[in-house]
């Protein structure tokens, strides 16, 4: 019976939308030979107004629906969730700064304010929801609050020291990733890594969190041959 750590993280954007949390009942909490507990950092405060990310220009402003921590506690029952209210996030090395937007000023995805605050914010995030699990799972599952997740494989037929990823591009697709201890470094450090290190190949790519979760996991020497592509998916929500 594999043990499954779900580790949310980010903004409660659309938590109303049922098919959000029914995916993850369906992939997860309905397979009677897991065992699955639920962590998670949050972006919440009752007043927050949240921007939409910096890649998706058609998304408004929204602020925190009703009911937001009760509405997560019913579908997820979370072992621990840790809930700080957003902040603005900038690089503390401004020559750090000062190399990426050198680096990705001739991308489509350039640094600006706005952007590195996103990106450094979910990275954030999503090393606190790993900093907080317990060591002792099988599998640790990185997902989001907005994302309807689809076709994740049996963990019974998966080895636990693989990445497993969505096969939808090769450049790291993350709205849901699945992974044994054996990673919990690097997640943990992500967002550390991302402030103290420049990844020239961000000239390549652009300025998003998908560059600096590959290219660290590549700098602390896991390898193309441990990533496992599947026909697994996190749909990202656009609206209740």
């Amino acid at each position: 019976m594999p043990s499954v750590a779900l580790c949310f993280y980010g903004q409660p954007r659309f938590i109303n939308n049922p098919e959000i949390a029914n995916s993850y009942h369906k992939q997860f909490f309905s397979n009677p030979s897991y065992q699955v507990d639920c962590y998670g950092h949050l972006w919440y405060a009752n007043d927050a107004v949240y921007e939409s990310t910096s890649w998706v220009n058609e998304m408004p402003k929204y602020g925190a629906a009703s009911g937001t921590l009760e509405t997560l506690y019913n579908n997820y029952n979370f072992k621990r969730l840790v809930i700080e209210e957003p902040k603005q996030f900038r690089f503390y090395n401004d020559a750090v700064r000062k190399e990426y937007i050198d680096i990705c000023k001739n991308t489509p995805i350039p640094l600006t304010e706005v952007r590195e605050n996103n990106t450094l914010s979910h990275l954030f995030s999503k090393s606190q929801s790993l900093q907080i699990v317990p060591n002792d799972y099988d599998f640790y599952v990185s997902c989001r609050y907005d994302t309807v997740v689809t076709d994740v494989p049996d963990l019974n037929d998966i080895q636990n020291d693989k990445m497993i990823l969505p096969s939808l591009h090769p450049n790291f697709c993350d709205p849901i990733m699945i992974f044994g201890k054996n990673f919990l470094t690097w997640g943990r450090n992500l967002y550390n890594i991302t402030q103290s290190k420049v990844f020239r190949q961000a000239k390549d790519h652009g300025f998003f969190p998908e560059v600096f979760k590959m290219y660290s996991y590549y700098d602390m020497g896991f390898t193309k041959e441990q990533i496992v592509y599947t026909n697994m998916f996190g749909h990202i929500q656009r609206s209740e």
